[in-house]
């Protein structure tokens, strides 16, 4: 993020090519790899290291960080994904909230609680970006029955034990 805020650089990744730049203002959303396949073997794990973007037309950057910063209503935008949400300190940056990840897969389900810490970056009044990194990752033992519980973070089956992401 650093280079893209260099008056030199391109703060968009959608601008540093014209097929890509053309393709988001005809409402396409475009997605794509870092690098490679977008993922990046690590010992007893995987990263997965994506870019994308969307042109969404009479939208000011205010309407834009109104909707990303609601943390509380990501549980409504993001459903069944996010089961739960809520904004735990939005006042100021950093903000911290918590999300909720629900995944059922035949029967399987996977629930994951997640505290976030997410610096807010304003560079001017055209660009802003947020930094988002988890604080505390816990999965969810015996999810919607009586005897729910939250594992020990760091502890477990290791579906996920740290996020990172950027918009």
């Amino acid at each position: 993020m650093n280079a893209r805020q260099k008056p030199d650089g391109t703060f968009l990744w959608s601008d540093e090519s014209p097929e890509i730049q053309q393709r988001v203002k005809d409402g396409e959303i475009v997605v794509s790899p870092m690098r490679g396949n977008g993922r990046t073997s690590v010992p007893r794990g995987l990263v997965h290291h994506w870019i994308g973007a969307v042109f969404i037309p009479n939208a000011s950057l205010e309407d834009i960080l109104a909707v990303v910063h609601d943390y509380d209503h990501y549980k409504d935008f993001y459903q069944p994904t996010i089961a739960d949400s809520k904004c735990l300190s939005c006042a100021e940056s950093p903000h911290t909230y918590f999300l909720r990840f629900f995944k059922k897969v035949l029967f399987v389900t996977s629930v994951t609680d997640v505290e976030y810490e997410s610096p807010i970056f304003r560079l001017d009044d055209h660009r802003s970006y947020s930094l988002a990194r988890s604080k505390s990752v816990w999965e969810v033992q015996d999810y919607g029955k009586p005897g729910e519980s939250r594992g020990t973070p760091g502890h477990g089956n290791g579906d996920v034990w740290r996020m990172q992401s950027s918009s």
